[in-house]
């Protein structure tokens, strides 16, 4: 009994750390995901992608979204999600360096195949426009490939038999009077006839529509002159063809053109369509369940017939309403309920319950943290996330979100970023510095940004920290800089705002000033961080004493101490996060001891339990996001790699301490604000986990009991949701009731009787 019970105790610490998943917890009134798409096979279950290198899965109708996919790259964006026969999706990685047509097993999440395109000559970038799969067999493919070379661009038009093994250049705009491809399709029944739908050119040829019927050996031009966008296919008669004209100037017509006899013929579709910028089709969309419901997606103008264009109906929208539809960029319909159909537009995805005659804003939490805006815990009760340019006050205690600032989603701006800081010492204490008429200001409030009084005007393009006084919270001490260069830092006290006087402070030497931190027992005490270097002062700044005695690793002006760290239970003891490591001092920084290799953003001692120390690593050239944490000050730590978080991309986290646990809170670049919670006392007990691999689930989905065997007999499971949340711990294996489980998406660990442990994943529907 009692090795039974040193099993569980292993698995029960170990579950914490592989069944952890980041769980997003954004405000929801901001989410953007694109490429919503329905599931032809299993009602009610949707897919989309993020900004970034995300797939997501809804088995709620768009009600609540998960984390389906990561891409293995952080840096990667997805685009043009498509759903594919047998359980597959397509979609172009792109921003990698190396853009690729990708095709994903929804069922094993392992990618079936990339499609990875020819480097034209002396092309300094290239990206993926367009791609058509001949779904019949998606070994052939059509792909549209831009590429610059120096200011110049050009695109061509590849086309494989073969899975991307061999390509054949069909297209070079070069060759084709300069004139650049919209978009590209195959057809249905026939891998080698090919479309190309063309758009604008440096001369006086425009457009055309370029059909070949032999792989792109021969093509033939109709319609020239005519900029097109769009194409679809009747999903039951490839030889109905409708299609759109793209972004019009002078001289263009636009319309919705129709071929009943493959594309030999063409007929324009009368509709009376409403001037505004770009005048362009972007989608043209048949109801599965209804085939004379056809939806047409213009630049503000939703187009619907139900009776195959005998009469349609234009729903025209004012302006660019961002909280209504503007642009449409692909649609989707219900397969179940052909009502029901998601429009994804530029702005916000749309859902509409009347086929597209209306539309509300479909909110989800996925969005990008934006502008220079630190995500900053103050007091264990205070949180600030960026959101739009502007940012967000969230009561940690209520989970009330307050926005600050926050601009339009349409928002365009020459220099619309804003920095905003909290003060760590004063609850409510926040400065903003964004860009003025004479260089940049700075502002504070002291209600979290309901009201907001000006203090300092400088041309500086970067604020670096901002400090308070701790005797008294109406001075500050506020470090800036010129793109890194050219330091500045000043001494303000807006003690009476009509009459702010401010001192510069003479520098030890000219770096960029990271970090200052105030005795919080003597304002003439003070820390700062030059650079690669620690300076302290007792004398309010008049005096510099170099006091940085182990860190002479770090090479002045090619290193750069990136974090100042307190430990709030340790008046003696700080810590730094530099591109070479972790260092921390215990004698109030007059020595320092490397504690963690590595390049680190930020560096984060608990204010509960001394020797609890975080360390992240965000997104750069040269690193990606991941996180360390040790419960014994630096001897021992426990990683968290990217792989493990779903291969995020952030700039900026905090940390929140509760006892033993670390919530560390993460802007992201797609998935908004993440919480991602780990027990720190945990370190030491992940290092060997004995995995299985082989755990089977059926069936899956489960609507009442589920069945999981392993190789050996199994003793223990529990259920998380894929937000973290332990639901259901059970020995009554290898049958599992659960009928009482809401329809979703959840994970499952387990631990057999020789110790191993295996985790998967199922479906409640």
């Amino acid at each position: 009994m009692k090795s039974t019970l040193l099993i569980l105790s292993f698995f029960l610490s170990f579950i914490y750390q592989i069944s952890a998943q980041p769980e997003v917890v954004g405000s929801d009134q901001y989410g953007r995901i694109f490429d919503i798409t329905y599931d032809t096979q299993t009602e009610n279950k949707l897919y989309a992608v993020t900004l970034g290198n995300h797939i997501l899965e809804s088995t709620d109708n768009g009600e609540t979204w998960q984390i389906l996919w990561s891409y293995p790259d952080s840096r990667v964006s997805l685009r043009s999600l498509r759903l594919l026969p047998a359980n597959r999706l397509s979609f172009y990685s792109t921003n990698a360096g190396t853009d690729k047509v990708n095709i994903l097993d929804i069922t094993n999440l392992t990618l079936l195949q990339e499609f990875e395109l020819p480097i034209p000559p002396e092309s300094e970038k290239e990206w993926i426009s367009a791609y058509s799969l001949f779904e019949q067999g998606t070994d052939t493919a059509l792909v549209l490939q831009g590429y610059s070379i120096g200011f110049a661009n050009y695109a061509k038009v590849y086309y494989t038999t073969d899975g991307g093994n061999n390509w054949d250049e069909v297209y070079f705009n070069v060759d084709f009077n300069e004139v650049f491809p919209n978009n590209v399709a195959i057809s249905p029944d026939n891998p080698k006839k090919l479309f190309i739908l063309r758009g604008e050119g440096p001369t006086d040829v425009d457009g055309g529509l370029l059909t070949s019927t032999d792989a792109g050996q021969n093509w033939t031009e109709q319609m020239p002159q005519i900029r097109f966008q769009s194409i679809t296919f009747n999903p039951e008669d490839p030889e109905d063809i409708l299609l759109g004209t793209g972004i019009g100037y002078e001289g263009h017509t636009e319309n919705l053109y129709r071929s009943l006899d493959g594309g030999q013929n063409w007929d324009t579709i009368p509709i009376d369509w409403t001037d505004m910028t770009l005048d362009n089709i972007n989608a043209i969309v048949y109801n599965p369940s209804d085939l004379n419901n056809i939806i047409v997606l213009e630049e503000n103008e939703i187009v619907i017939t139900i009776d195959n264009f005998t009469t349609v109906q234009n729903y025209v929208y004012p302006g660019t309403d961002t909280q209504s539809y503007y642009y449409g960029l692909t649609a989707s319909f219900n397969p179940f309920n052909g009502s029901e159909v998601f429009i994804n537009s530029d702005f916000y995805p749309l859902f509409s319950t009347d086929g597209g005659v209306t539309v509300t804003h479909s909110l989800n939490p996925y969005f990008a943290t934006t502008g220079n805006v630190d995500v900053s815990i103050t007091d264990q009760a205070h949180l600030y996330y960026g959101v739009q340019y502007g940012y967000v006050h969230r009561d940690l205690s209520t989970g009330i979100d307050t926005p600050y600032d926050v601009k339009p989603i349409d928002y365009i701006a020459i220099d619309p970023n804003m920095t905003v800081i909290a003060d760590f010492m004063i609850p409510g204490r926040v400065y903003t510095y964004s860009s003025s008429f004479m260089g940049r200001d700075l502002y504070f409030s002291n209600n979290h940004g309901a009201n907001k009084t000006f203090i300092f005007n400088t041309f500086a393009n970067i604020l670096h920290t901002v400090v308070s006084l701790p005797d008294n919270p109406n001075i500050v001490w506020a470090a800036f800089s010129y793109s890194g260069e050219s330091p500045e830092v000043y001494r303000i006290d807006f003690t009476d705002t009509l009459n702010i006087q401010s001192t510069m402070i003479n520098l030890p030497e000219q770096d960029v000033v990271t970090g200052i931190l105030i005795n919080p027992n003597s304002s003439d005490s003070i820390m700062m961080a030059v650079g690669a270097k620690i300076y302290v002062s007792a004398d309010a700044g008049s005096t510099w004493v170099l006091s940085s005695s182990g860190l002479e690793e770090l090479i002045p002006f090619e290193d750069l101490i990136l974090k100042l760290a307190y430990n709030p239970l340790d008046p003696m003891q700080f810590s730094i996060a530099t591109n070479k490591g972790i260092f921390t001092s215990k004698d109030g920084g007059t020595t320092w001891t490397k504690i963690r290799e590595g390049l680190f953003h930020n560096v984060i001692h608990s204010t509960d339990i001394n020797g609890h120390i975080v360390g992240i690593t965000h997104v750069s050239n040269i690193s990606d996001f991941g996180i360390v944490y040790t419960n014994d000050g630096g001897t021992e730590w426990a990683e968290i790699p990217n792989s493990s978080l779903g291969y995020l991309e952030s700039y900026t986290t905090d940390v929140r301490f509760i006892e033993e646990n670390a919530e560390i809170y993460i802007g992201t670049m797609d998935l908004g604000l993440v919480k991602y919670t780990v027990n720190i006392n945990s370190v030491g007990t992940t290092t060997h986990p004995k995995p299985v691999s082989n755990l089977s689930i059926w069936p899956n989905p489960a609507s009442t009991t589920l069945t999981v065997k392993s190789e050996k007999p199994l003793i223990q499971a529990e259920i998380w949701t894929v937000s973290g949340k332990k639901i259901l711990q059970t020995t009554d294996l290898p049958v599992i009731n659960v009928s009482d489980l809401d329809k979703g998406f959840y994970l499952i660990s387990t631990v057999d009787s020789e110790g191993n442990i295996a985790t998967g994943r199922f479906v409640v529907d």
